[in-house]
Order: structure tokens, then C-alpha cells, then sequence
């Protein structure tokens, strides 16, 4: 939230790249990664987006 507010934006949205949940980031590769209705929530806070930042766990 640190980033958010340090470059003086006054909202963030976190959406999830993966809607399927597994504690096992290998699990994501022997399924189908996404279903068209998170794609489309994807899609939606992509578009109204000024900037994009990607996170990734460091579990990878």
C-alpha cells in the first residue's frame, strides 16, 4: 500500500491472475489457468488502470 500512496494514487484494485486456489503453484500448470469470467474481471481492471504492478509469490 506503501507504493500506492508514496506515487500519489488514492485507490488500488488486486485481482487474482490464477481462479483456481492450490497451495501448490505446481497444480496451475496441469490446469486450465483461468475461466472466461475472471479473464473478463482481468480485462475490466486492466482497462481502468493507469499502471499495472504484477506480484508473484515468493514461494515460486
Amino acid at each position: 500500500m506503501k507504493f500506492v500512496q508514496y506515487n500519489g494514487f488514492g485507490s488500488i484494485a488486486a485481482v487474482n491472475l490464477f481462479s483456481y486456489r492450490t497451495p501448490s503453484h505446481r497444480v496451475l500448470v496441469t490446469v486450465a489457468w483461468s475461466h472466461p469470467q475472471n479473464k473478463e474481471y482481468l480485462k475490466v481492471a486492466m482497462d481502468e488502470a493507469e499502471i499495472i504492478v504484477v506480484r508473484l509469490s515468493k514461494k515460486l
